[in-house]
């Protein structure tokens, strides 16, 4: 169960960083870090 919940977790976070790569503009991040990611 532990090893599971690792797993989910470590699946879990990437996700997270997607959405904010993939949809800035939902999250309406500034300027400047949109760029960022654009760049």
């Amino acid at each position: 169960m532990k090893v599971f919940e690792k797993k989910t977790r470590q699946i879990s976070q990437p996700k997270k960083q997607e959405i904010c790569h993939c949809a800035p503009n939902t999250r309406s991040p500034p300027h400047s870090e949109s760029k960022l990611l654009v760049s």
